[in-house]
């Protein structure tokens, strides 16, 4: 499970969120599975892209990661941008535009977003 800890708290399994990022890496450009972390071995940062997705995207989610405000709110805007090109049958796109409004709200707050990977019990 990952928490994203930030103006509220939303927990995610580790398969959605995986998804959440893979979907919004594809309207953004990016070929999520050739990605460090991912399956590939492309580098996040320095790939000349500059979409302000990729700090939200690129994210690890076995280790506890921080957005600052600043970034929390871009992330959040650009989210809320393409939001409306994700298929209205995909079952998180309400969980995405959840996280976008969460994002929005702590940057505007100045409150930081974290990352939390949680371990439950099988």
């Amino acid at each position: 499970m990952i928490r994203i800890c930030g103006h509220s708290v939303q927990d995610l399994t580790h398969a959605d969120f995986f998804e959440i990022r893979k979907t919004l890496a594809q309207l953004v450009g990016l070929e999520f599975e050739q990605m460090l972390g991912c399956g590939g071995f492309q580098k996040w940062e320095g790939n000349g892209n500059t979409d302000p997705l990729v700090v939200f995207i690129g994210r690890k989610d076995s280790e506890v990661t921080m957005l600052l405000p600043s970034e929390a709110m871009f992330s959040g805007y650009r989210i809320r941008g393409v939001i409306d090109q994700i298929p209205s049958e995909n079952p998180l796109k309400h969980t995405i535009s959840l996280i976008a409004e969460n994002l929005i709200t702590s940057g505007i707050s100045d409150m930081r977003v974290f990352f939390e990977p949680r371990f439950t019990p099988g």
